[in-house]
């Protein structure tokens, strides 16, 4: 009998990680989704679960959204919620099977809960068609064994209900190696419906290094979707040479601002990954720090929102929205807006003309969604 690989007994570091981002998410998304009274119904497809529990107790990705549905239900009580789980091995689907019997039956009465034994593709069209269900809200799942068939025109039409959210798993080292090879059909044919084959003979040609290229294929995803949907990443590095990256897709800003508060929980310097040996200093994001990894994202920013605010009059509703398809929480802007005002480099005012009170920056959803322009920004 062959034996197995370590990953396969043990949760590595880089997978724990994953499954925390997901778990984190959830918790955020479902505390906003529970009190929403359009939604009579949520539901959960993770369409490559794979057996659920490690050998070693660890959680997979169907343990994990279960445990996040246990929690909400015992703080908001039930709405309707069904879960699907699927994996083209049946063998895996049984032994799922038996640990939803175990350890999660107390949810079976509050909870449908599904499992399936299909290829990806065949679900996929079911999974499309549910999206489109009244009153529904969706969120699926994608920790991909191969590239085969997995497209952005998938990707799309799981977001056309404009009502569910993506979260996809990609080993970014893998396609940055690939993408280049004849032999690697499956991933070259994935990565060129994004980036023309001339765009990667010239990123190849500026040796770009896989960090950047996760960039890359954030914003190509963005262009491939269209500006009318989120788009976002999570790099997780395994180790020195090894990257895997999250890509989350909504229809809704809000879904993204909980995407964003789940990173920046993981990532409390950058909001933008986690690393197998981390060794920022945990500090104040817009302090005055000597380590480069720090103040290059607190002076990034810095500079992009001078940018945004120097070339027009904005509102609090374009501020929010700049803020949070910048990959930033209102908190870390308002941060800056406060420092900024005290030292008289901004003015805020009301729609009248009058100053806003001292340190109101209306930079929530609530305004965005409510009232975008209460106040108004404009550097002195």
């Amino acid at each position: 009998m062959a034996k197995k690989r370590k990953s396969q007994t043990t949760m590595l570091d880089h997978s724990a990680a994953k499954v925390e981002l997901l778990g984190k998410y959830l918790e955020n998304y479902l505390n906003v989704l529970i009190n929403v009274d359009f939604f009579s119904t949520l539901q959960f497809y993770d369409l490559f679960c794979g057996e659920g529990l490690y050998p070693d107790g660890k959680k997979g990705s169907p343990l994990i959204i279960l445990d996040e549905i246990r929690k909400i239900l015992l703080k908001k009580g039930a709405k309707n919620i069904d879960c699907y789980f699927n994996d083209s091995d049946t063998t895996k689907i049984h032994k799922l099977d038996q640990v939803i019997t175990t350890k999660n039956s107390d949810l079976r009465g509050q909870v449908q809960i599904e499992t399936s034994s299909q290829d990806y593709t065949n679900i996929l069209a079911k999974v499309i068609t549910k999206t489109k269900t009244p009153k529904s809200k969706t969120f699926v799942f994608i920790d991909p064994y191969g590239y085969k068939n997995i497209s952005i025109n998938q990707i799309k039409s799981l977001l056309d209900s404009r009502k569910s959210e993506v979260l996809i798993w990609l080993p970014l080292n893998h396609i940055f190696r690939a993408k280049y090879n004849s032999k690697e059909d499956a991933v070259s044919n994935f990565v060129e419906q994004l980036i023309s084959r001339e765009e990667l003979e010239e990123l190849s040609h500026n040796r770009i290094n896989s960090w950047t290229f996760s960039e890359i294929l954030k914003d190509a995803f963005q262009r491939g979707v269209g500006k009318e949907y989120y788009v976002d990443n999570f790099r997780i590095k395994k180790d020195k040479s090894t990257l895997y990256c999250m890509y989350f897709f909504t229809s809704h800003i809000k879904g993204l601002e909980k995407m964003l508060a789940a990173k920046w929980a993981i990532d409390a310097d950058h909001g933008k990954g986690w690393h197998h040996e981390d060794t920022l200093v945990q500090m104040d994001l817009f302090s005055q720090s000597k380590d480069k990894g720090d103040t290059f994202w607190a002076d990034n920013w810095r500079t992009k929102l001078k940018d945004f605010l120097a070339c027009n009059t904005r509102t609090n509703g374009e501020l929010y929205e700049f803020t949070i398809r910048g990959g930033f929480l209102p908190k870390h802007t308002n941060q800056i807006l406060k420092t900024w005002q005290d030292n008289g480099k901004i003015s805020v005012y009301l729609s009248n003309g009058d100053n806003a009170r001292k340190g109101s920056f209306y930079n929530t959803f609530r305004y965005y969604r409510d009232d975008s322009s209460k106040v108004k920004f404009k550097l002195s």
